[in-house]
């Protein structure tokens, strides 16, 4: 393993995780989402522990991004509550929104910026000091070896290398709990060896990836 990365990893699953290691992380009770006639999720209920990856798997069109999107507050379930870590989540849920990462299946990149804007901006949005914004940054980029593409913006990047800025930008905040819609699509062997050795580092520390 690169030993940026895994300094870097060490750090990062040393950085604590506020859940208890048996308390429940996500729950849902009958969550409902449809689109006038169509029904995208029926009546999904579950729990998952903290300090768990938790693989939400099932064929196209079964509602796997959907879930996520109610999950994350991208969009609003028709029915249904959902629990995240430990609370009532909302569309008016801010603060725990600042608690949970997200990497969409879109990503959601501007693509006009450069990796380094793009991630600071995500750090912000989190209400990171600017001190603590540039060290991220600085240590992101080196860790997941993106320091070589600082010239150009993120419109000319490679799918790989776009997943891995959002990914990046997900995990900026060291969020408690880190949804990822289908991550390891598009990326070579290295870099899905590279992620998954994230992965394993962030439930180490008690957080949650679903």
């Amino acid at each position: 393993m690169n030993p940026e990365i895994e300094t870097y990893l060490t750090d990062f699953g040393q950085a604590g995780a506020a859940a208890a290691p048996q308390s429940i992380a996500i729950s849902i009770e009958n969550l409902t989402k449809s689109y006038g006639a169509t029904l995208a999720v029926d009546r999904l209920s579950l729990n998952v522990p903290a300090g768990r990856l938790f693989g939400f798997l099932g064929p196209n069109g079964a509602g796997k991004s959907t879930t996520i999107r109610c999950l994350t507050g991208l969009i609003d379930p028709t029915d249904g509550a959902i629990n995240l870590l430990g609370e009532r989540f909302t569309p008016d849920s801010v603060d725990l929104k600042r608690r949970i990462g997200v990497m969409p299946e879109g990503l959601a990149l501007f693509d006009h910026l450069y990796a380094h804007e793009f991630l600071a901006f995500s750090a912000r949005m989190y209400q990171l000091d600017e001190k603590t914004v540039r060290l991220r940054v600085e240590e992101l980029l080196a860790a997941l070896e993106l320091n070589s593409a600082s010239k150009k913006r993120l419109a000319e990047f490679s799918t790989g290398m776009r997943k891995k800025v959002a990914f990046a930008a997900a995990i900026i905040h060291r969020p408690e709990i880190l949804f990822l819609d289908e991550p390891f699509e598009s990326i070579d062997p290295a870099g899905v060896a590279m992620l998954k050795d994230w992965l394993r580092s962030f439930v180490a520390g008690g957080r949650t990836v679903f």
